[in-house]
Parts: C-alpha cells; sequence; structure tokens
C-alpha cells in the first residue's frame, strides 16, 4: 500500500498492491478505526492494484489520516499511516 496526490488535487489517494498469485476478497478499509462504514474492495486479482480515493470514499483522504485494511480469510488488519 502507498499513498499518492490525487491527479486532482483533493487530498491523497491508497493504491493498494496484491503482490501474491491469490485472489484477495471482502477487503474493508477502515479510515481512522473504529470506522462503522468501511469501504469494501470487493476484489483485488492477483499482482493487480486498486486506487482508492475521495471519488470513492466521498472525502478526502489527508496526510496522518490512519488507515485499516483487512481481507477475507486474515485475521490481523494491515495498518499504516498516510504520509
Amino acid at each position: 500500500v502507498i499513498s499518492k496526490n490525487s491527479m486532482l488535487g483533493k487530498g491523497k489517494v491508497l493504491v493498494i498492491t496484491n503482490t501474491s498469485d491469490e485472489y484477495l476478497h471482502e477487503c474493508s478499509l477502515s479510515i481512522n478505526p473504529p470506522n462503522d462504514n468501511p469501504f469494501v474492495i470487493p476484489t483485488i486479482g492477483p499482482h493487480t492494484s486498486n486506487e482508492v480515493g475521495w471519488l470513492e470514499l466521498g472525502f478526502e483522504l489527508r496526510p496522518t489520516d490512519q488507515i485499516s485494511i483487512l481481507c477475507k480469510k486474515y485475521a490481523i488488519p494491515f495498518t499504516l499511516k498516510i504520509k
């Protein structure tokens, strides 16, 4: 997972890459958890990326926002702070 500036100038965009040979299913993104309504990516294919920003979320991601990503079949979420 990396963050980059939005091409439209509205906050940050997360680039979520599946580096495995397996599909990832039901990946929930929580911004500044706990979050009652996480954004869900239904499937991320092997070696593909999804971008999530203000168009998908309805609000801007800011530096210092904390992100938690949890995909089905995994017990521990991946967390990061946007830079």
